[in-house]
């Protein structure tokens, strides 16, 4: 260990006040180690999580609804099944989730994915045709069109045709879905086109992250001020300090990670809006994709944003790749 190490007994800090603190919480707390273990084992599968809404690589809009499944089962596992252990974090989850980030889009995506819908893991919840058949009925108003869709679902759920090859079954896992349904799906025209709009939506974590925040979990001014004076009557018996001049307290409005909070409710940065705003019409597949990015910051508050952002991927389909974009007419502001 660090703190029985000949090179912890030759640094200064082995001799000053604040090392020494440090070393006895260490060495002498008994609940430290395995609340870091516990923190460890519940939150490493969310920040997996992160990472796949936060990927630059692959659109993560066909993992969402698969990736919070699998880190829920995670947790279970790394707490060894005891439901005493993980339901207090698996309850965050689930009214997160719920309430604020489960749409529709996600169970259609999960559904689209072979890598789930082929899985012999596969969740079979309602839920998750009630949101496949939702999206289409919002997406394809060609009323033929939706039946062809409904019809080729067939195929892509039993493996027909073109997903039944070898390439097909042994790709499904490795390429990103998109690209797998270019592959494959030529011979299920309308479904294709459908499941690639969808698949190819961007997404960020930024607004999903704001609201995982342990500062959402207060829920009044005596319950944050509680909170605090548990804080800095932990870092006075430790003999820790906190730099008065970094932080302000009882405050109505404040700027936080490019959002405006005021009194509970979360409004867009100006200064972010306004960049949004100046976007100089694209030209290329590259600045349209570099847009949607900014505008995936924002696309909580923004009504419709899926149907937005699909007639925008249209433009980036693999016939149009290192092309020039047809020059639009800026959409107006609603």
């Amino acid at each position: 260990m660090m703190f029985v190490s000949q090179e912890w007994s030759s640094c200064a800090w082995a001799k000053k006040a604040e090392g020494k603190d440090v070393k006895k919480i260490v060495m002498n707390d008994n609940t430290l180690w395995p609340s870091v273990v516990y923190s460890i084992k519940t939150t490493k599968p969310l920040v997996h999580v992160l990472r796949i809404v936060d990927g630059e690589k692959t659109p993560a809009m066909g993992f969402i609804h698969g990736a919070m499944n699998e880190a829920k089962e995670t947790i279970a596992k790394n707490c060894d099944g005891d439901l005493s252990i993980y339901k207090e974090i698996w309850d965050i989850i689930d009214e997160k989730w719920d309430n604020q980030l489960h749409r529709d889009l996600h169970a259609a995506t999960y559904f689209l994915n072979p890598r789930y819908r082929w899985s012999p893991n596969v969740s079979e919840y309602a839920e998750i045709k009630t949101g496949l058949y939702k999206c289409m009925e919002r997406l394809i108003k060609d009323q033929n069109i939706f039946m062809k869709v409904d019809e080729q679902l067939d195929s892509y759920k039993y493996k027909k045709e073109l997903f039944g090859f070898k390439a097909s079954m042994q790709s499904f896992m490795t390429r990103p879905p998109v690209i797998w349904w270019d592959n494959f799906g030529d011979e299920v025209p309308e479904l294709k086109s459908f499941a690639t709009k969808i698949l190819g939506l961007t997404c960020s974590s930024s607004a999903c992250e704001r609201n995982w925040s342990t500062f959402n979990q207060v829920v009044s001014l005596e319950g944050h001020l509680e909170h605090l004076r548990k804080v800095f009557t932990r870092l006075r018996e430790h003999k820790l300090y906190a730099k008065s001049s970094k932080y302000s307290f009882g405050q109505d409005m404040i700027e936080f990670l490019d959002h405006i909070i005021e009194r509970g409710r979360i409004h867009m940065y100006p200064k972010k809006v306004q960049s949004i705003e100046d976007w100089k019409p694209s030209e290329d597949v590259y600045r349209v994709r570099s847009f949607l990015g900014l505008a995936n910051y924002y696309k909580r508050f923004m009504k419709g944003y899926s149907e937005i952002a699909c007639l925008l991927m249209d433009l980036m389909k693999k016939p149009k790749y290192g092309s020039e974009l047809p020059k639009h007419k800026r959409p107006s502001r609603s």
